[in-house]
């Protein structure tokens, strides 16, 4: 039994010899250089651990040379600083200054003590810097520009750029005042609009409506040359504008007074019929005249009524009056009915032209005198006035 546990022990030697040799035919891998082994421990045997031998590293740069190199990122960052000041110059503090890079803000400083605020590390590219109006105190605010009419400012930085913006405020303005009617009672209702002459295509820079009393106030107006208007209420609505010329001051509170001054145009006459008698019960209107170029309407075709200014129905003397009237060049028509599905007038009469009257320059009543209407078909207003 000995012997056969030699011979397996021979046999499995043999057999280890022999992969060892097959392995060792193979080629070699490459191995990098090691270093010298530490004192106290030898390549193969224990020690501390072994440091792999690195190429060279190239010295590095001089900071200095890489700052002012452009290809590197800080030399293209650009920096804001604003400074806030009063009119007489004098720093302020405590504002938000908001920086906005198109439609993206940037981000919010407080203005410090010495009245600056400053933005660092900005890319170049187009920048929009305003104030806060919320964080101002009360009576200050920053006018517009007299150029853009714009509160804020727009800049466009470049690579490395520095700049410097000034912002001034002012002391805001004030308009108040009443709203009243050519007696003197007060217009509740009127709306008044204020606008900067400075750019007329735009919208108001205010606007607001007369209370019961007739009051109003316009608040926190930059300094500056102003077109007041005020137009009357529904009651008054031929009324012409007023308009009012009004220059205000930093921290001025101006008080005035509207009056309101009707326009006094209005047209009066009379229907008769053919044998002399008065005609009642005739319905008179007063409409715009055609447009330049455009074609006179013919007896008996249709009135458009987004025309007509007034209407009146004559009395059992024949006689109309027409108020209110505006400003413009009018036509006075009668023997109208008003809609074809309407109740039929008791005598139908062929329409008739009373007269045709330019208002503008009319300073009183005008009289259309007497007008005579034949029997025959109206005339009709449509389709809006159905």
């Amino acid at each position: 039994m000995l012997g056969t546990v030699v011979v397996a022990g021979l046999a499995l030697f043999v057999a280890l010899a022999h992969g060892t040799a097959a392995r060792t035919d193979a080629p070699a891998l490459p191995r990098a250089p090691l270093a010298p082994a530490a004192p106290g421990g030898t390549e193969s045997g224990p020690g501390p651990s072994r440091a792999i031998a690195l190429p060279p590293r190239a010295p590095a740069a001089p900071l200095a040379e890489r700052v002012d190199d452009a290809s590197a990122p800080e030399a293209s960052l650009a920096s804001i600083v604003c400074r806030v000041v009063l009119g007489d110059g004098t720093p302020t503090a405590g504002a938000r200054v908001l920086l906005g890079e198109g439609a993206f803000p940037r981000g919010t400083v407080r203005v410090d003590g010495q009245g600056l605020a400053r933005f660092g590390a900005l890319a170049p590219g187009r920048y929009v810097l305003e104030l806060d109006p919320t964080s101002l105190a009360p009576g200050l605010l920053v006018p517009p520009s007299p150029v853009t009419g714009a509160s804020e400012v727009e800049l466009a930085l470049g690579r490395g750029e520095q700049r410097e913006v000034t912002l001034e405020l002012v002391r805001s303005a004030s308009l108040q005042g009443f709203v009243r009617d050519a007696p003197g009672a007060p217009l509740a209702g009127a709306g008044l609009r204020l606008h900067d002459v400075r750019f007329p295509a735009r919208g108001p820079l205010a606007s607001t409506r007369s209370d019961a009393r007739g009051g109003f106030v316009l608040a926190d107006l930059p300094p500056g040359v102003y077109q007041l208007q005020a137009r009357w209420p529904s009651a008054e609505a031929s009324a012409a504008p007023a308009t009012l010329l009004v220059e205000l001051a930093p921290g001025e509170a101006r008080v005035l007074e509207l009056r309101g001054e009707p326009h006094p145009a209005a047209i009066h006459g009379r229907l008769l019929d053919g044998s002399g008698s008065p005609l009642a019960g005739v319905r008179v209107v007063c409409a715009l005249e055609e447009a330049p170029g455009e074609a006179p309407r013919p007896p008996g075709v249709w009135i458009p009524w987004s025309r007509v200014l007034a209407q009146d129905t004559t009395g059992a003397d024949g006689r109309y009056r027409l108020e209110r009237l505006p400003p413009a060049s009018v036509s006075v028509l009668a023997g109208v009915r008003r809609g074809a599905g309407l109740r039929r007038d008791p005598a139908p009469y062929a329409p008739a032209l009373a007269g045709r009257f330019d208002l503008a320059a009319a300073r009183g009543p005008l009289d259309a005198g007497t007008t005579v209407l034949q029997p025959g078909p109206s005339a009709r207003t449509g389709p809006a006035g159905e």
